[in-house]
């Protein structure tokens, strides 16, 4: 694959589909002119999103929503709640059970 440099004209789309990097630009020189060093205004930027794209705090909201989603359709919620039962009783048996002594020691 062959790439082709060009001097910038402000017409190029560096970025996706959806974000205009001129928006992200400003957003990007907004947090800098307000002291905020550089790689934590663009670990902001993706935290927030950018154009239409969400940041990675909406596509975390939307992964646990559906991980939530998910887990009710299946029933697993009530399975993993039955095992949890199970281990907190053979806990609490194990703990009134007396020590026992392995042989030899």
């Amino acid at each position: 694959m062959r790439t082709r440099y060009e001097r910038w004209s402000g017409t190029q789309q560096p970025l996706a589909e959806g974000v205009d990097a001129g928006e992200v630009l400003d957003d990007l020189g907004d947090d800098l002119l307000s002291g905020t060093e550089p790689d934590r205004a663009l670990s902001q930027l993706l935290q927030r999103g950018a154009g239409d794209r969400p940041g990675l705090d909406e596509l975390r909201r939307r992964v646990e929503q559906a991980r939530r989603r998910e887990l009710a359709r299946l029933g697993v919620g009530d399975a993993l709640a039955e095992v949890a039962a199970e281990l907190d009783d053979i806990a609490a048996a194990s703990s009134t059970m007396p020590p026992t002594t392995s042989p030899g020691a």
